[in-house]
């Protein structure tokens, strides 16, 4: 057995039991290692693996691979992949993103400062719980009911265009 190239080599085997390799399994040419389950009939194998690939198997023989190149970015996981993963799905299943724009489409809450860069809509109310300000016009296309003080001290006020169809004594003190 000195010729390295014919001996230790096997064209095709099948090994019933339990097979203990105590070295490397190495194979040539871009030849897969295949796991086949424990069906005899069954034509293709349960689990592959090759050079550039891992291969899965469904039922009906579909493939699933997984490149090897993607198993670098499986590295340093300090907890669950699947419970992670899981959790993000549960928190975004109420969450659409057509392309255009990003819907919500159930109630959320936003526990810190939200930013909008553009024109905002909201087709049902608003409630603001602290200071709220407004550093624009303001347009009111509908009624406008104010239940506490209204302070108008900071700018000079046109009320030419000002109707008020009751006033209660005492509550204007000068218009001018």
């Amino acid at each position: 057995m000195s010729d390295s190239t014919n001996s230790n080599t096997l064209k095709q085997s099948y090994f019933k039991n339990f097979v203990d390799v105590s070295g490397d399994v190495i194979t040539r040419s871009n030849y897969k290692i295949k796991l086949y389950g424990a069906d005899p009939t069954q034509s293709f194998p349960v689990f592959t693996v090759g050079p550039s690939e891992f291969s899965f198997y469904d039922s009906s023989g579909n493939t699933t691979d997984v490149s090897t190149n993607k198993l670098l970015f499986i590295k340093d996981l300090t907890q669950n992949v699947e419970t992670t993963l899981n959790s993000l799905t549960r928190i975004t299943t109420h969450i659409e993103d057509n392309s255009t724009n990003f819907v919500v489409v159930s109630d959320t809450s936003f526990n810190k400062d939200v930013y909008v860069g553009g024109d905002t809509s909201l087709n049902q109310n608003l409630t603001v719980y602290g200071s709220t300000h407004l550093l624009g016009n303001v347009f009111v296309d509908s009624n406008f009911s104010l239940s506490g003080d209204l302070d108008m001290s900071y700018n000079n006020i046109d009320v030419s265009k000002i109707s008020v169809n009751s006033i209660d004594s005492g509550e204007i003190n000068q218009f001018s």
